[in-house]
Protein backbone atom coordinates (compact mmCIF):
# COMPACT_ATOMS: atom_id res chain seq x y z
CA UNK A 1 0.00 0.00 0.00
CA UNK A 2 2.80 2.39 0.81
CA UNK A 3 4.21 2.02 -2.69
CA UNK A 4 0.87 2.90 -4.21
CA UNK A 5 0.09 5.72 -1.82
CA UNK A 6 3.52 7.41 -1.78
CA UNK A 7 2.88 8.23 1.88
CA UNK A 8 4.44 11.58 2.55
CA UNK A 9 3.46 12.70 6.04
CA UNK A 10 2.69 10.75 9.21
CA UNK A 11 2.46 11.49 12.90
CA UNK A 12 1.68 9.70 16.14
CA UNK A 13 0.35 11.33 19.28
CA UNK A 14 -0.19 9.71 22.68
CA UNK A 15 -0.79 11.04 26.15
CA UNK A 16 -1.36 9.92 29.74
CA UNK A 17 -5.11 10.14 30.33
CA UNK A 18 -4.67 10.33 34.11
CA UNK A 19 -4.01 14.04 33.67
CA UNK A 20 -7.48 14.47 32.17
CA UNK A 21 -9.69 11.81 33.75
CA UNK A 22 -8.41 11.57 37.30
CA UNK A 23 -7.45 8.34 39.04
CA UNK A 24 -7.53 5.45 36.60
CA UNK A 25 -5.02 2.69 35.92
CA UNK A 26 -2.69 2.44 32.92
CA UNK A 27 -4.71 4.51 30.43
CA UNK A 28 -3.32 5.40 27.05
CA UNK A 29 -4.77 7.25 24.07
CA UNK A 30 -3.06 7.34 20.70
CA UNK A 31 -3.63 9.00 17.34
CA UNK A 32 -1.81 8.18 14.13
CA UNK A 33 -2.40 9.72 10.74
CA UNK A 34 -0.84 9.78 7.31
CA UNK A 35 -1.42 11.70 4.11
CA UNK A 36 -0.33 11.36 0.51
CA UNK A 37 -1.51 12.70 -2.83
CA UNK A 38 -5.27 11.95 -3.02
CA UNK A 39 -4.94 9.50 -0.10
CA UNK A 40 -5.13 9.71 3.69
CA UNK A 41 -5.35 7.32 6.62
CA UNK A 42 -5.76 7.49 10.37
CA UNK A 43 -5.78 5.32 13.47
CA UNK A 44 -7.31 6.41 16.76
CA UNK A 45 -7.40 4.22 19.83
CA UNK A 46 -7.52 4.00 23.59
CA UNK A 47 -6.69 1.30 26.10
CA UNK A 48 -7.51 1.19 29.78
CA UNK A 49 -6.96 -1.35 32.51
CA UNK A 50 -7.43 -1.64 36.22
CA UNK A 51 -6.84 -4.19 38.93
CA UNK A 52 -8.25 -4.84 42.39
CA UNK A 53 -7.84 -7.50 45.00
CA UNK A 54 -8.27 -10.81 43.25
CA UNK A 55 -9.24 -9.39 39.87
CA UNK A 56 -8.51 -7.18 36.90
CA UNK A 57 -9.96 -5.99 33.65
CA UNK A 58 -8.85 -4.23 30.47
CA UNK A 59 -10.75 -2.57 27.64
CA UNK A 60 -9.57 -1.11 24.36
CA UNK A 61 -11.06 0.67 21.35
CA UNK A 62 -9.60 1.36 17.93
CA UNK A 63 -10.81 3.16 14.82
CA UNK A 64 -9.00 2.59 11.54
CA UNK A 65 -9.77 4.49 8.36
CA UNK A 66 -8.19 4.96 4.97
CA UNK A 67 -9.58 6.68 1.92
CA UNK A 68 -9.82 5.14 -1.51
CA UNK A 69 -6.97 5.44 -3.97
CA UNK A 70 -8.15 5.62 -7.56
CA UNK A 71 -6.18 4.52 -10.60
CA UNK A 72 -6.49 7.99 -12.13
CA UNK A 73 -4.36 9.33 -9.28
CA UNK A 74 -1.30 7.17 -10.02
CA UNK A 75 0.70 7.25 -13.26
CA UNK A 76 1.81 3.68 -12.72
CA UNK A 77 -1.75 2.48 -13.29
CA UNK A 78 -2.00 2.35 -17.06
CA UNK A 79 -2.53 -0.17 -19.79
CA UNK A 80 -0.02 1.57 -22.07
CA UNK A 81 3.35 0.19 -21.00
CA UNK A 82 5.31 1.14 -24.09
CA UNK A 83 7.30 3.79 -22.20
CA UNK A 84 8.39 1.05 -19.78
CA UNK A 85 9.40 -1.40 -22.45
CA UNK A 86 6.08 -3.25 -22.57
CA UNK A 87 3.09 -3.34 -24.85
CA UNK A 88 -0.05 -1.27 -25.26
CA UNK A 89 -2.86 -3.09 -23.46
CA UNK A 90 -5.43 -0.31 -23.45
CA UNK A 91 -9.02 -1.18 -24.27
CA UNK A 92 -10.82 -0.43 -27.53
CA UNK A 93 -14.17 -0.21 -25.70
CA UNK A 94 -14.11 3.58 -25.53
CA UNK A 95 -16.19 6.73 -25.88
CA UNK A 96 -16.13 7.49 -28.74
CA UNK A 97 -15.94 3.83 -29.62
CA UNK A 98 -14.86 1.74 -32.56
CA UNK A 99 -16.90 0.13 -35.33
CA UNK A 100 -15.65 -3.37 -36.14
CA UNK A 101 -16.60 -5.07 -39.39
CA UNK A 102 -14.99 -8.34 -40.56
CA UNK A 103 -12.08 -7.79 -38.20
CA UNK A 104 -11.38 -4.22 -39.44
CA UNK A 105 -11.65 -1.34 -36.96
CA UNK A 106 -12.99 2.12 -37.75
CA UNK A 107 -12.43 4.73 -35.03
CA UNK A 108 -15.46 6.94 -34.36
CA UNK A 109 -14.19 10.55 -34.34
CA UNK A 110 -14.62 12.93 -31.43
CA UNK A 111 -18.06 14.49 -31.58
CA UNK A 112 -19.60 11.34 -33.02
CA UNK A 113 -20.59 10.14 -36.43
CA UNK A 114 -23.76 10.26 -38.56
CA UNK A 115 -24.62 9.09 -42.04
CA UNK A 116 -23.85 12.60 -43.25
CA UNK A 117 -20.19 12.46 -42.27
CA UNK A 118 -19.61 8.70 -42.55
CA UNK A 119 -16.63 9.45 -44.80
CA UNK A 120 -14.63 10.38 -41.69
CA UNK A 121 -14.48 6.71 -40.71
CA UNK A 122 -11.10 5.31 -41.77
CA UNK A 123 -10.32 1.61 -41.99
CA UNK A 124 -7.55 0.36 -39.70
CA UNK A 125 -7.96 3.11 -37.09
CA UNK A 126 -9.00 2.61 -33.49
CA UNK A 127 -9.61 4.60 -30.35
CA UNK A 128 -7.90 3.31 -27.22
CA UNK A 129 -8.63 4.15 -23.60
CA UNK A 130 -7.56 3.18 -20.10
CA UNK A 131 -10.81 1.90 -18.61
CA UNK A 132 -8.92 0.27 -15.73
CA UNK A 133 -7.69 3.66 -14.53
CA UNK A 134 -11.17 4.49 -13.29
CA UNK A 135 -11.13 1.63 -10.79
CA UNK A 136 -9.96 1.99 -7.20
CA UNK A 137 -6.57 0.50 -6.45
CA UNK A 138 -7.42 0.57 -2.73
CA UNK A 139 -11.04 0.68 -1.48
CA UNK A 140 -12.25 3.16 1.06
CA UNK A 141 -12.48 1.33 4.37
CA UNK A 142 -13.31 2.06 8.00
CA UNK A 143 -13.20 -0.33 10.93
CA UNK A 144 -14.26 0.13 14.56
CA UNK A 145 -13.19 -2.49 17.08
CA UNK A 146 -13.40 -3.04 20.83
CA UNK A 147 -11.93 -5.74 23.06
CA UNK A 148 -12.19 -6.52 26.77
CA UNK A 149 -10.82 -9.01 29.30
CA UNK A 150 -11.96 -9.74 32.86
CA UNK A 151 -10.91 -12.15 35.62
CA UNK A 152 -11.84 -12.55 39.27
CA UNK A 153 -10.69 -14.88 42.04
CA UNK A 154 -13.65 -15.96 44.18
CA UNK A 155 -11.80 -17.91 46.83
CA UNK A 156 -11.84 -21.61 47.48
CA UNK A 157 -9.74 -22.20 44.37
CA UNK A 158 -12.43 -20.82 42.03
CA UNK A 159 -11.71 -18.16 39.42
CA UNK A 160 -13.91 -16.58 36.74
CA UNK A 161 -12.83 -15.01 33.48
CA UNK A 162 -14.35 -13.48 30.39
CA UNK A 163 -13.19 -11.84 27.20
CA UNK A 164 -14.73 -10.70 23.97
CA UNK A 165 -14.84 -8.26 21.12
CA UNK A 166 -17.23 -6.52 18.71
CA UNK A 167 -16.01 -5.13 15.40
CA UNK A 168 -17.54 -3.59 12.27
CA UNK A 169 -15.88 -2.98 8.92
CA UNK A 170 -17.36 -1.00 6.02
CA UNK A 171 -15.93 -0.53 2.55
CA UNK A 172 -16.63 1.07 -0.82
CA UNK A 173 -14.87 0.14 -4.05
CA UNK A 174 -15.23 1.84 -7.43
CA UNK A 175 -14.92 -0.70 -10.21
CA UNK A 176 -14.01 -0.32 -13.88
CA UNK A 177 -16.29 1.69 -16.13
CA UNK A 178 -19.08 -0.26 -17.79
CA UNK A 179 -18.24 -1.20 -21.36
CA UNK A 180 -19.26 -3.80 -23.92
CA UNK A 181 -19.05 -4.95 -27.53
CA UNK A 182 -22.52 -4.29 -28.92
CA UNK A 183 -24.18 -5.75 -32.01
CA UNK A 184 -25.97 -2.91 -33.81
CA UNK A 185 -28.37 -3.90 -36.65
CA UNK A 186 -28.87 -1.68 -39.67
CA UNK A 187 -32.44 -1.00 -38.49
CA UNK A 188 -31.07 1.08 -35.60
CA UNK A 189 -32.07 4.70 -36.43
CA UNK A 190 -28.52 5.93 -35.62
CA UNK A 191 -26.77 3.21 -37.63
CA UNK A 192 -23.75 4.33 -39.68
CA UNK A 193 -21.91 2.08 -42.14
CA UNK A 194 -18.34 3.11 -42.98
CA UNK A 195 -17.82 4.05 -46.62
CA UNK A 196 -16.22 1.15 -48.46
CA UNK A 197 -17.00 -1.40 -45.75
CA UNK A 198 -18.46 -4.77 -46.82
CA UNK A 199 -22.25 -4.76 -46.97
CA UNK A 200 -24.05 -6.30 -44.04
CA UNK A 201 -27.14 -6.20 -41.86
CA UNK A 202 -25.28 -5.41 -38.63
CA UNK A 203 -21.94 -4.34 -37.21
CA UNK A 204 -20.12 -4.49 -33.88
CA UNK A 205 -19.36 -1.35 -31.88
CA UNK A 206 -16.83 -1.50 -29.03
CA UNK A 207 -18.21 1.09 -26.63
CA UNK A 208 -17.72 2.49 -23.13
CA UNK A 209 -20.58 3.98 -21.10
CA UNK A 210 -18.23 6.35 -19.27
CA UNK A 211 -20.27 9.38 -20.43
CA UNK A 212 -23.66 7.70 -20.07
CA UNK A 213 -23.77 5.74 -16.82
CA UNK A 214 -22.62 6.17 -13.27
CA UNK A 215 -19.56 4.19 -12.27
CA UNK A 216 -20.13 0.70 -10.95
CA UNK A 217 -19.59 0.71 -7.18
CA UNK A 218 -19.39 -2.14 -4.68
CA UNK A 219 -20.26 -1.50 -1.05
CA UNK A 220 -20.46 -3.76 1.94
CA UNK A 221 -19.95 -4.34 5.62
CA UNK A 222 -19.02 -7.08 8.03
CA UNK A 223 -19.91 -7.12 11.72
CA UNK A 224 -18.55 -9.65 14.20
CA UNK A 225 -18.93 -10.16 17.93
CA UNK A 226 -17.66 -12.91 20.18
CA UNK A 227 -17.72 -13.50 23.94
CA UNK A 228 -16.15 -16.22 26.07
CA UNK A 229 -17.00 -16.85 29.73
CA UNK A 230 -15.40 -19.53 31.85
CA UNK A 231 -14.48 -20.75 35.30
CA UNK A 232 -11.56 -22.75 36.74
CA UNK A 233 -11.48 -24.69 39.98
CA UNK A 234 -8.41 -26.02 41.81
CA UNK A 235 -9.07 -29.44 43.33
CA UNK A 236 -6.83 -31.06 45.93
CA UNK A 237 -3.96 -28.75 45.21
CA UNK A 238 -2.73 -30.76 42.20
CA UNK A 239 -5.75 -30.82 39.89
CA UNK A 240 -7.43 -28.03 38.01
CA UNK A 241 -10.79 -28.30 36.25
CA UNK A 242 -12.41 -25.77 33.99
CA UNK A 243 -15.44 -25.01 31.90
CA UNK A 244 -16.01 -22.35 29.25
CA UNK A 245 -18.58 -21.25 26.71
CA UNK A 246 -18.00 -19.13 23.59
CA UNK A 247 -20.64 -17.50 21.43
CA UNK A 248 -19.82 -15.63 18.25
CA UNK A 249 -21.83 -14.13 15.42
CA UNK A 250 -20.87 -12.62 12.07
CA UNK A 251 -23.07 -10.76 9.60
CA UNK A 252 -21.88 -9.44 6.27
CA UNK A 253 -23.38 -7.92 3.16
CA UNK A 254 -21.82 -7.06 -0.19
CA UNK A 255 -23.77 -5.14 -2.85
CA UNK A 256 -22.93 -4.13 -6.41
CA UNK A 257 -25.27 -1.98 -8.43
CA UNK A 258 -25.34 -0.54 -11.97
CA UNK A 259 -24.16 -3.66 -13.74
CA UNK A 260 -25.17 -4.19 -17.37
CA UNK A 261 -28.49 -5.94 -17.96
CA UNK A 262 -27.75 -8.52 -20.67
CA UNK A 263 -31.27 -8.60 -22.08
CA UNK A 264 -31.57 -4.81 -22.18
CA UNK A 265 -28.11 -4.31 -23.66
CA UNK A 266 -29.11 -6.59 -26.53
CA UNK A 267 -32.55 -5.06 -27.01
CA UNK A 268 -31.61 -1.36 -26.90
CA UNK A 269 -29.37 -1.30 -30.02
CA UNK A 270 -32.01 -3.37 -31.87
CA UNK A 271 -34.81 -0.89 -31.24
CA UNK A 272 -36.10 0.93 -34.33
CA UNK A 273 -37.60 3.79 -32.31
CA UNK A 274 -35.30 6.85 -32.13
CA UNK A 275 -36.72 7.62 -28.67
CA UNK A 276 -35.69 4.27 -27.19
CA UNK A 277 -32.87 3.00 -29.38
CA UNK A 278 -29.34 3.12 -28.01
CA UNK A 279 -27.04 5.48 -29.87
CA UNK A 280 -23.42 4.29 -29.59
CA UNK A 281 -22.17 6.46 -32.45
CA UNK A 282 -21.62 9.50 -30.23
CA UNK A 283 -23.78 12.07 -32.01
CA UNK A 284 -26.31 13.05 -29.36
CA UNK A 285 -27.41 11.94 -25.87
CA UNK A 286 -29.29 8.74 -25.08
CA UNK A 287 -32.73 8.42 -23.55
CA UNK A 288 -32.34 8.29 -19.72
CA UNK A 289 -34.95 5.52 -19.49
CA UNK A 290 -33.01 3.40 -21.98
CA UNK A 291 -29.81 3.91 -19.99
CA UNK A 292 -31.60 3.09 -16.72
CA UNK A 293 -32.90 -0.18 -18.15
CA UNK A 294 -29.40 -1.12 -19.35
CA UNK A 295 -27.79 -0.48 -15.94
CA UNK A 296 -30.34 -1.86 -13.50
CA UNK A 297 -28.40 -5.03 -12.68
CA UNK A 298 -27.50 -5.76 -9.09
CA UNK A 299 -25.74 -8.40 -7.05
CA UNK A 300 -26.40 -8.71 -3.32
CA UNK A 301 -24.59 -11.28 -1.20
CA UNK A 302 -25.69 -11.51 2.45
CA UNK A 303 -24.33 -13.92 5.02
CA UNK A 304 -24.69 -14.86 8.67
CA UNK A 305 -22.61 -17.29 10.72
CA UNK A 306 -23.14 -18.29 14.35
CA UNK A 307 -20.46 -20.13 16.31
CA UNK A 308 -20.88 -21.86 19.68
CA UNK A 309 -18.14 -23.64 21.61
CA UNK A 310 -18.34 -25.64 24.85
CA UNK A 311 -15.37 -27.01 26.75
CA UNK A 312 -14.84 -29.17 29.82
CA UNK A 313 -11.27 -29.87 30.84
CA UNK A 314 -9.16 -31.12 33.73
CA UNK A 315 -5.46 -31.64 34.31
CA UNK A 316 -3.30 -32.68 37.20
CA UNK A 317 -0.79 -35.14 38.67
CA UNK A 318 -1.54 -38.86 38.87
CA UNK A 319 1.47 -40.18 40.74
CA UNK A 320 5.16 -39.66 41.46
CA UNK A 321 7.77 -41.32 39.26
CA UNK A 322 11.55 -41.31 39.67
CA UNK A 323 11.74 -38.64 36.97
CA UNK A 324 8.97 -36.46 38.41
CA UNK A 325 5.19 -36.32 38.53
CA UNK A 326 3.13 -38.27 36.00
CA UNK A 327 0.62 -35.73 34.71
CA UNK A 328 -2.47 -36.00 32.54
CA UNK A 329 -5.00 -33.76 30.84
CA UNK A 330 -8.43 -34.78 29.59
CA UNK A 331 -11.25 -32.84 28.06
CA UNK A 332 -14.33 -32.51 25.90
CA UNK A 333 -15.04 -29.84 23.30
CA UNK A 334 -18.28 -29.26 21.44
CA UNK A 335 -18.77 -26.91 18.51
CA UNK A 336 -21.95 -25.82 16.77
CA UNK A 337 -21.61 -23.84 13.53
CA UNK A 338 -24.49 -22.56 11.43
CA UNK A 339 -24.14 -20.40 8.34
CA UNK A 340 -26.79 -18.88 6.14
CA UNK A 341 -26.07 -16.99 2.97
CA UNK A 342 -26.77 -16.68 -0.70
CA UNK A 343 -27.01 -14.23 -3.52
CA UNK A 344 -29.60 -12.04 -5.18
CA UNK A 345 -28.81 -11.19 -8.79
CA UNK A 346 -30.50 -9.84 -11.88
CA UNK A 347 -32.41 -6.69 -12.77
CA UNK A 348 -33.67 -4.70 -9.81
CA UNK A 349 -37.23 -5.06 -11.10
CA UNK A 350 -37.12 -8.85 -11.12
CA UNK A 351 -34.13 -10.26 -9.20
CA UNK A 352 -33.51 -13.94 -8.57
CA UNK A 353 -32.65 -15.01 -5.04
CA UNK A 354 -30.95 -18.21 -3.99
CA UNK A 355 -29.89 -19.01 -0.45
CA UNK A 356 -28.85 -21.94 1.65
CA UNK A 357 -28.40 -22.78 5.31
CA UNK A 358 -25.49 -24.97 6.40
CA UNK A 359 -24.86 -26.54 9.80
CA UNK A 360 -22.07 -28.49 11.43
CA UNK A 361 -21.73 -30.11 14.85
CA UNK A 362 -18.38 -31.33 16.15
CA UNK A 363 -17.94 -33.40 19.31
CA UNK A 364 -14.35 -33.94 20.41
CA UNK A 365 -12.58 -35.71 23.26
CA UNK A 366 -8.89 -35.65 24.00
CA UNK A 367 -6.36 -36.97 26.43
CA UNK A 368 -2.69 -36.32 27.10
CA UNK A 369 -0.12 -38.03 29.30
CA UNK A 370 3.23 -36.48 30.29
CA UNK A 371 5.64 -39.19 31.46
CA UNK A 372 8.87 -37.86 33.08
CA UNK A 373 11.12 -40.91 32.65
CA UNK A 374 14.28 -39.08 33.73
CA UNK A 375 14.43 -36.05 36.00
CA UNK A 376 16.44 -34.52 38.82
CA UNK A 377 15.94 -37.65 40.94
CA UNK A 378 17.48 -40.11 38.47
CA UNK A 379 19.53 -37.96 36.06
CA UNK A 380 22.58 -39.50 34.44
CA UNK A 381 25.40 -38.28 32.18
CA UNK A 382 23.97 -37.38 28.81
CA UNK A 383 20.38 -37.55 30.05
CA UNK A 384 19.61 -34.80 32.53
CA UNK A 385 15.93 -34.91 31.68
CA UNK A 386 13.75 -37.02 29.39
CA UNK A 387 9.99 -36.56 29.04
CA UNK A 388 7.60 -38.57 26.93
CA UNK A 389 4.43 -36.81 25.78
CA UNK A 390 1.55 -38.99 24.55
CA UNK A 391 -1.70 -37.50 23.28
CA UNK A 392 -4.75 -38.45 21.23
CA UNK A 393 -7.78 -36.54 20.01
CA UNK A 394 -10.97 -37.79 18.39
CA UNK A 395 -13.31 -35.52 16.47
CA UNK A 396 -16.76 -36.56 15.34
CA UNK A 397 -18.22 -34.33 12.60
CA UNK A 398 -21.91 -34.34 11.80
CA UNK A 399 -21.25 -34.00 8.06
CA UNK A 400 -17.83 -35.44 7.18
CA UNK A 401 -17.37 -38.38 9.57
CA UNK A 402 -14.99 -39.02 12.46
CA UNK A 403 -11.22 -38.95 12.80
CA UNK A 404 -8.70 -39.91 15.50
CA UNK A 405 -5.26 -38.31 15.60
CA UNK A 406 -2.39 -39.30 17.90
CA UNK A 407 0.74 -37.38 18.85
CA UNK A 408 4.00 -38.62 20.36
CA UNK A 409 6.65 -36.22 21.60
CA UNK A 410 10.06 -36.50 23.28
CA UNK A 411 11.85 -33.75 25.21
CA UNK A 412 15.50 -34.60 25.92
CA UNK A 413 17.94 -32.48 27.93
CA UNK A 414 21.41 -33.99 27.43
CA UNK A 415 23.10 -31.18 29.36
CA UNK A 416 22.09 -28.04 31.19
CA UNK A 417 20.94 -25.30 28.79
CA UNK A 418 20.35 -27.64 25.84
CA UNK A 419 16.93 -29.12 25.02
CA UNK A 420 16.18 -31.34 22.05
CA UNK A 421 12.56 -31.87 21.02
CA UNK A 422 11.03 -34.29 18.57
CA UNK A 423 7.41 -35.11 17.84
CA UNK A 424 5.21 -37.06 15.47
CA UNK A 425 1.51 -36.62 14.97
CA UNK A 426 -1.35 -36.57 12.54
CA UNK A 427 -4.07 -33.97 12.06
CA UNK A 428 -7.28 -33.51 10.12
CA UNK A 429 -8.75 -30.35 8.69
CA UNK A 430 -12.36 -30.58 7.64
CA UNK A 431 -13.37 -28.70 4.48
CA UNK A 432 -15.25 -25.46 5.07
CA UNK A 433 -19.01 -25.54 4.90
CA UNK A 434 -19.10 -23.53 1.69
CA UNK A 435 -16.48 -25.84 0.15
CA UNK A 436 -18.92 -28.70 0.52
CA UNK A 437 -21.90 -26.75 -0.76
CA UNK A 438 -21.66 -23.16 -1.92
CA UNK A 439 -23.97 -20.34 -0.85
CA UNK A 440 -24.88 -19.53 -4.45
CA UNK A 441 -27.08 -22.60 -4.84
CA UNK A 442 -30.14 -23.73 -2.96
CA UNK A 443 -33.71 -22.70 -3.45
CA UNK A 444 -35.00 -21.31 -0.18
CA UNK A 445 -35.60 -17.57 -0.14
CA UNK A 446 -33.35 -15.38 1.99
CA UNK A 447 -35.36 -14.42 5.10
CA UNK A 448 -34.27 -10.76 5.28
CA UNK A 449 -34.68 -9.72 1.64
CA UNK A 450 -36.62 -6.62 2.63
CA UNK A 451 -33.52 -5.21 4.30
CA UNK A 452 -31.28 -5.92 1.33
CA UNK A 453 -32.98 -3.46 -1.00
CA UNK A 454 -32.74 -0.41 1.22
CA UNK A 455 -31.53 2.62 -0.79
CA UNK A 456 -28.57 3.22 1.57
CA UNK A 457 -27.15 -0.14 0.51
Amino acid sequence: MAALAHLAHSACISFDARRFFGKVDTPEVYVKFGKADQYDERQVGAIWGTAWKGGSMTAAFQNDYHSALNGQDRDLCTGDLRSRGGGDFRSTQCAPGNIIIAGTSYAIPAGGITRANAGQLLAGTSNKCDNLKYADLIPRQERNSCIFTFNQELGGGISLYADGFPTRREYELKQTMLASNLTVPSTNPFYVRPVGAPAGSSETVAYSFVNDLAQNVSRGYSTSAQTTVGADKTVGGTWKAGVLYTYGKNNDLATTRAGLNTAAINAAPASTNPMTALNVFGAGPNNPDTLAAISNQLAISPGETIFRNYQLKADGALMDLPGGKLRTAIGYEGQRISSEGGQTTGPATNPVTGSIKLNRTINSVYGELLVPTVGSGNAMPGIQKLDLDLAIRRDDYSDVGATSNPKVGINWVPSKGLTLRSSYGTSFRAPGLTQIRGFANGGRGWPVRAKLFRPDH
